[in-house]
């Protein structure tokens, strides 16, 4: 009889899985937590005035393709990060980066409702 696969062995091995995985899931999250809080942070300051949306886009950029990686790794985040994304990149910023300048107010409104909104949603999601 081999010793080594005794019950006791199989489940420490089958624990130690366990643990493995579920720290890899909470890796995920904090990572998706600190790249969405930093994205976050250059939209308001876009939105606030203090911050050029120029120079701030290429970083929402990276961080939001950060948080696209491991969207699918939290369940229900990706279609709140996905209706997230569309309003920022398609309603918020662009009132703001020269190319729809006209609906400034309508984007700060977007930005303190729905878009907040999601936000604690997602941040729900992620605790």
């Amino acid at each position: 009889m081999n010793t080594f696969f005794n019950s006791s062995t199989v489940v420490r091995l089958a624990m130690a899985a366990t643990l493995l995985f579920s720290s890899q899931a909470w890796a995920d999250k904090l990572s998706i937590k600190a790249n969405l809080g930093a994205a976050r942070e250059r939209v308001v300051a876009i939105v606030n005035g203090q911050g050029d949306a120029a120079k701030l886009k290429p970083e929402i950029s990276e961080l939001s393709a950060k948080v696209d990686a491991e969207a699918d790794s939290v369940p229900g985040l990706k279609p709140v990060w996905e209706q997230f994304k569309a309003n920022r990149d398609g309603k918020i910023i662009p009132a703001f980066d020269g190319s729809n300048a006209a609906d400034k107010e309508a984007a700060k409104a977007l930005a303190m409702g729905e878009q907040k909104q999601l936000y604690e949603k997602m941040m729900s999601l992620l605790n």
